[in-house]
């Protein structure tokens, strides 16, 4: 029987609250690399992000790719600001480019530095991974575990079916360990 005195990377070990968070997750401790990213920001109310997350995608796939485009990988960067009733939620939809030297005006540029994340995966649909967006808002990062001033972010695989809300998908928690 596994222990549950080490909480990662065994999150889904069947102990605890925060393995019930992750039950059939695979989860794991990355250290990222650095990523430049381009494309369509907004920023809203967390009741928003239902709606407002969707219309994103949308328009960010009208423009179907952007110069230096690096691949069809998408990327949700999600930074949550203020607290309490003040809390609002700044999301890009993006993709990966090599340089933001060519970008139309109306396109958002971010460079994440390199950082530690929790990566979560075993998404079926993406209201799955919206779901526990929220648990993990509400909750926090789990034990042993603290948020990092780094944004987080979805991970969107090339296989993504954006119609459907289905195929390789994970959420990349930036955390601080210890």
């Amino acid at each position: 029987m596994a222990s549950c005195t080490s909480r990662l990377p065994r999150l889904s070990s069947g102990c605890g609250p925060d393995a019930r968070m992750f039950a059939g997750r695979s989860t794991r401790i990355v250290e990222g690399r650095a990523l430049r990213l381009a494309g369509i920001a907004a920023q809203f109310t967390p009741d928003r992000a239902a709606a407002t997350v969707p219309a994103l995608w949308s328009r960010m796939m009208a423009i179907s790719t952007l110069p230096d485009q690096i691949s069809e990988v998408g990327y949700g960067v999600r930074e949550r600001r203020g607290r309490g009733s003040d809390t609002s939620i700044a999301y890009t939809a993006a993709v990966e480019v090599a340089s933001h030297h060519r970008h139309a005006e109306g396109v958002h540029r971010i460079d994440l530095p390199p950082a530690r994340y929790l990566v979560i995966e075993g998404f079926e649909h993406i209201a799955q991974l919206r779901e526990l967006w929220g648990r993990l808002e509400q909750a926090g990062p789990p034990d042993g575990l603290q948020h990092a001033a780094t944004p987080s972010f979805e991970r969107f695989g090339e296989r993504f079916d954006p119609v459907g809300g289905r195929g390789p998908m994970a959420i990349w928690l930036a955390v601080l360990t210890g």
